[in-house]
């Protein structure tokens, strides 16, 4: 199984990133055409035509909650400088962390723990997530406007925005599209 990152040029905080993933041989550099060719080769030739693939976007970090994530490390930060973050609890991609590290002048190391696959996620930690977690579990499958007037906030962009981390991190389902998005609780979810 392979791997492809697509990195534009002009990113070059990204870059810091590929060693983590594994990124460590450019297979291609230029145009579209070149790196469409150079991948369909890579991917098995013209029998990479007849798969199915599926094509993740790795979303660029929201200024608001680069905020937070700084905020959250720096109240973390030891006397020595150091900051251990949990990524899966705390919800952080490695392109917010990167992002926080180097507007917080922090070098990134990684420390991974092995755990059996599967089970229960990590509890959140965020009130707000629990709060969101809660009105789902009362509403069922609901929208963002019916998730903040049953939590009383007229701050509908931030509900929005953290129940679509919630998503990425599958801690809630959202399905639908645009004014259709409705969030629902995995059905082994708990607080």
């Amino acid at each position: 199984m392979s791997l492809f990152l697509l990195v534009p040029e002009d990113q070059k905080g990204l870059t810091a990133l590929l060693p983590v993933v594994g990124g460590d041989e450019r297979l291609a550099l230029g145009s579209w055409n070149e790196v469409l060719a150079t991948l369909r080769e890579v991917a098995g030739g013209e029998a990479a035509l007849l798969r199915n693939w599926s094509l993740y976007e790795a979303c660029q970090p929201d200024d608001e909650r680069v905020m937070m994530i700084a905020e959250g490390v720096s109240e973390q930060l030891r006397p020595d400088g150091e900051a251990v973050l949990d990524l899966d609890a705390r919800m952080i991609t490695l392109a917010e962390l990167q992002t926080v590290a180097h507007g917080l002048g922090l070098s990134v190391g990684f420390v991974a723990v092995l755990k059996k696959p599967g089970g229960d996620p990590p509890p959140l930690v965020e009130r707000l997530d629990l709060e969101l977690v809660e009105a789902l579990r009362h509403l069922g499958m609901a929208s963002t406007g019916q998730v903040a007037k049953y939590l009383g906030s007229k701050k509908t962009l931030t509900i929005r925005k953290r129940l679509q981390l919630l998503a990425r991190f599958r801690r809630v389902i959202m399905t639908g599209e645009r004014g259709g998005v409705r969030y629902s609780l995995p059905v082994e979810v708990e607080p």
